[in-house]
């Protein structure tokens, strides 16, 4: 605070003195003071990096959690499919349960929630629906293997640092950005941050959400694909 009121003084008095040396009003502040930077704190209102960094954590070890129980559900080659339905829709359930105790229990952690419960509902199942097409997609490409469930965990490990979180996503290279955009905790994460910190309405948070609606019908497609083509390999041999 010091250094810029000592800042705006220095610039005044040089202002000044441009006048005096004949330097015309359109350009005077140009020379003064040529470069302007201004503290952005839309996703940290309250300047605190524990309260923004606290959701961000809890959710992303849901995340985690999810992962593992539907990439298990893979990992049983032979479960039928209607057994394996019921295992996805059931974690689907209990993960849901507890994303919703996590943002009821954020202000117990000093985290101000600004908007409605039902935005934030909505933001984590579209998440998790659209999680549950990215597992069975890679699961079922990569064969239903051990390989297969290592690789989603290493994506899904990489979730927090590619969501933009700890780092904007404008700033990586372009094909790494665009690797992060496939995750689906890369919207969750955004959704969270307009969620938790501001007032958000449904269309504020429209892009974010169609975004994840065209991932699951994306990887449910594909994956539903994939599973046609196993199952039918599986009876030609």
């Amino acid at each position: 605070a010091a250094s810029r009121v000592v800042a705006t003084l220095n610039v005044g008095t040089e202002i000044a003195v441009l006048k005096k040396l004949g330097v015309g009003r359109s350009s005077v502040a140009a020379r003064a003071y040529p470069i302007v930077v201004e503290d952005n704190q839309l996703f940290n209102p309250s300047t605190n990096y524990a309260e923004y960094l606290v959701p961000m954590v809890l959710f992303f070890l849901l995340h985690i959690y999810a992962t593992v129980l539907w990439g298990g559900t893979w990992l049983e080659a032979n479960s039928s499919w209607g057994t394996r339905c019921g295992q996805i829709v059931v974690t689907g359930v209990w993960c849901l349960g507890l994303g919703a105790l996590e943002w009821w229990a954020l202000p117990l952690s000093q985290v101000t929630v600004a908007s409605a419960w039902w935005l934030g509902l909505a933001a984590i199942a579209a998440y998790l629906v659209a999680q549950a097409g990215f597992v069975m997609v890679v699961s079922t490409a990569l064969g239903k293997s051990a390989f297969g469930f290592q690789v989603v965990l290493f994506f899904s490990m990489l979730g927090l640092m590619l969501s933009g979180v700890t780092w904007p996503t404008y700033s990586f290279p372009p094909a790494l950005a665009a690797v992060a955009e496939w995750l689906p905790f890369t919207h969750l994460a955004r959704l969270l941050r307009m969620t938790i910190h501001f007032e958000a309405t449904p269309a504020d948070l429209a892009s974010s959400l169609r975004a994840l609606a065209i991932l699951a019908a994306v990887f449910g497609a594909v994956g539903l694909a994939l599973e046609a083509l196993v199952q039918a390999w599986s009876q030609l041999r």
